[in-house]
């Protein structure tokens, strides 16, 4: 074979070569960009389902938070309402007429005398009302259920507003309208939610 069928050859051989490596080159190309693409498809399918979680996530605590939010709210507006009645109910005790007053605070006091010889310090409300004909009033009540008959006003004095404070000993019990009004509300709250709002607080 002459020099140049040889060379021919070689070109022949390699122009044949090269396009065996081109369509190998090719095909290994189109393979890289598929897989390249399923994987991108995968992380974007990945990706869209994280932020979708995610974002039902966030829409679940932002759900969460604003239904608290309405109820702790809605708390404020009820136990606000509920002050406002007791406190009607307080102002209207104080402006009890004397004689309604003085009942109110005899039927306290005789309930609440174990012995008959308690002390009480009344409160600013009526003061000069309650006077020895009060107190003798009172024991001769204690007296007819079977008591000792010697209550007594005390000479100390408190802060007091309203109603009284019973001295037993050591022992005191405040029995003024802000604590009975308070106690009251403490009694009746579940009751009077109910009747105002038609559920617990």
């Amino acid at each position: 074979m002459s020099v140049e069928n040889i060379i021919k050859k070689i070109e022949a051989d390699a122009e044949g070569e090269c396009k065996v490596l081109k369509d190998r080159v090719a095909l290994e190309i189109k393979q890289i960009q598929e897989q390249a693409k399923n994987q991108a498809e995968k992380e974007r399918e990945s990706i869209l389902k994280h932020a979708k979680e995610q974002a039902e996530k966030n829409m679940n605590k932002a759900i969460v938070s604003a239904n608290l939010e309405c109820r702790i709210k809605s708390l404020k507006v009820k136990q606000n309402i509920i002050s406002i009645c007791f406190e009607k109910a307080y102002n209207e005790t104080l402006k009890l007429p004397p004689s309604d007053y003085l009942g109110l605070m005899e039927l306290k006091l005789l309930k609440l005398a174990e012995i008959g010889d308690e002390k009480v310090i009344f409160g600013d409300r009526y003061r000069e009302k309650f006077n020895s004909d009060f107190i003798n009033q009172i024991n001769k009540k204690l007296v007819s259920r079977g008591k000792k008959g010697k209550f007594c006003i005390s000479n100390t004095s408190r802060p007091l507003k309203s109603g009284f404070i019973l001295i037993k000993g050591k022992q005191e019990i405040n029995v003024s309208l802000e604590q009975l009004i308070k106690m009251l509300r403490h009694k009746l709250l579940i009751k009077i939610n109910n009747v105002l709002f038609g559920q617990h607080v």
